[in-house]
């Protein structure tokens, strides 16, 4: 909310003071703080002006289905039925918030059309947030409109099957450090393609390809070579692999045992 105030959902309805008063209070009182990156270590303790020891790392990982990887082609086929799949598609799974930037993609996939004669469609899923009918009435100015699906909010098994059966993961958020859909995407060997900023594009490392949020031309490059270049598209799954692997071993527990054991060992001199 500090780095991108513009957004209604953070500048609205008190929301930018509720939440710098949320963070204040909590953070100044609590005997330990846990975020998900180094790159928001940083961030929270120079903003609110706390101690990096107080601070530790542990980061996201997906769902336990995400991270089994194990789904047949049954229920891929069974996806494309349900959903009268006909075309080849990326997919973006968020909520339509205006900072999710969908916009950005019904551009590049016009841009896609009309300079390369390729044609895809996108999957948004997710509930909305109050966006979700300016990027339709969009949609339908760039003529793009039936190459939308919208699905709303689905299944586990769903949402690993739309993932392994796209072009790629686009997610050209202004907002993170951190996200879960590259997670889930580099589990499952799916391209990701990504936005440019700091913090994002260390959660990805180089197994991503990177977007400029101010050109949406970035984009459609992008999907031209995944779609042309076999070599890149496997070599992107391959990296993915590896950053998924480093962390499925990230020793999460042992990070809290060590926050525990600290907090206890002070316990003992005062408790009752």
């Amino acid at each position: 909310h500090r780095e991108h105030v513009e957004f209604p959902e953070i500048k609205l309805n008190g929301e930018f003071e509720n939440r710098e008063l949320r963070i204040n209070y909590a953070t100044k009182r609590a005997v330990s703080i846990i975020v998900d990156s180094d790159y928001g270590k940083l961030n929270l303790a120079k903003t609110y002006s706390i101690a990096e020891k107080r601070i530790s790392v542990i980061p996201f990982e997906p769902n336990l289905e995400v991270k089994k990887n194990n789904i047949s082609t049954r229920t891929i086929s069974d996806l494309i039925a349900k959903y009268k799949i006909k075309n080849k598609y990326i997919f973006y799974p968020a909520q339509f918030w205006p900072h999710k930037n969908h916009i950005y993609i019904l551009e590049a996939v016009k841009i896609l059309e009309m300079n390369h004669k390729i044609k895809i469609d996108i999957v948004f899923s997710g509930g909305d947030k109050g966006n979700k009918e300016k990027i339709k009435l969009f949609a339908k100015k760039l003529g793009i409109q039936q190459r939308l699906l919208f699905t709303g909010f689905i299944s586990n098994a769903e949402l690993i099957a739309f993932y392994k059966n796209s072009i790629a993961l686009v997610m050209p958020t202004y907002f993170g450090p951190t996200n879960l859909p590259p997670l889930e995407a580099l589990n499952l060997g799916v391209p990701v393609i990504y936005s440019d900023l700091n913090g994002l594009k260390e959660q990805v490392g180089d197994a991503a390809l990177f977007m400029d949020l101010n050109q949406p031309s970035t984009l459609s490059n992008h999907l031209l070579n995944l779609i042309k270049n076999n070599d890149l598209k496997n070599n992107l799954i391959r990296l993915g692999y590896r950053i998924a692997e480093k962390n499925k071993n990230y020793d999460r527990i042992a990070i809290l045992e060590k926050i525990l054991i600290s907090f206890i060992s002070k316990y003992s001199n005062f408790k009752n």
